[in-house]
């Protein structure tokens, strides 16, 4: 189990992710820490302050807010690009073989062009060997129970047949308590509130 385990996790590659925050009033954020460095800065005690350095000061002081104003318009602009709603660009769903009841979608599933990656997958994921063939699946015993049921279980995803899903999916009254699992690839916290609805307990 363990050997099958590392292969399956050796085919999704680690890939850098980089963790950014937006300010929601960027402005006033900005001015308040501006305001913080210059009362602590004057007050410290430390420097003298004549009339050229308090108008040298000032003169930061206006191409700090300047800068600040700059700032905070790009930043309202990706605040509203985040509060945008957002919309699934792409979904595919990965179903059991047991649960495609329907004989004749299966056959014709597995005379899809895309079943040679999909069985290339299996392999990789050491869920079958180079010797499988799909008419092991369809196999019965004397008595009409699979002969091999352990392939009764192996994983479609429909990406590899996307003219075949909605075949698929009409074949499930609900498709969400059919499936037991979502594996979603998003920006943090999108997803997150995307499914909050789906999950929340109901009172």
């Amino acid at each position: 189990m363990k050997k099958h385990l590392k292969k399956a996790f050796a085919v999704f590659p680690k890939a850098k992710r980089s963790s950014y925050f937006i300010n929601k009033n960027a402005k006033g954020f900005l001015q308040e820490q501006f305001d913080l460095w210059m009362y602590q800065y004057i007050f410290k005690g430390e420097s003298e302050f004549n009339e050229l350095r308090l108008k040298q000061l000032q003169a930061m002081k206006g191409i700090a807010t300047k800068i600040i104003d700059f700032i905070a318009q790009f930043e309202d602009e990706l605040v509203k690009v985040w509060n945008k709603p957002k919309f699934a660009l792409n979904s595919n769903y990965i179903i059991t073989l047991d649960k495609i009841t329907d004989e004749a979608l299966l056959k014709k599933i597995f005379k899809h062009k895309g079943m040679k990656d999909q069985i290339a997958e299996w392999i990789e994921l050491g869920m079958v060997d180079k010797k499988f063939k799909l008419d092991k699946v369809l196999e019965k015993d004397v008595v009409g129970e699979p002969r091999d049921p352990q392939y009764q279980y192996l994983p479609l995803d429909t990406n590899i047949s996307k003219d075949l899903e909605l075949d698929i999916l009409a074949l499930f009254d609900d498709l969400d308590s059919a499936l037991d699992g979502w594996l979603i690839h998003g920006e943090i916290i999108k997803p997150l509130n995307t499914l909050c609805p789906s999950f929340k307990a109901v009172k």
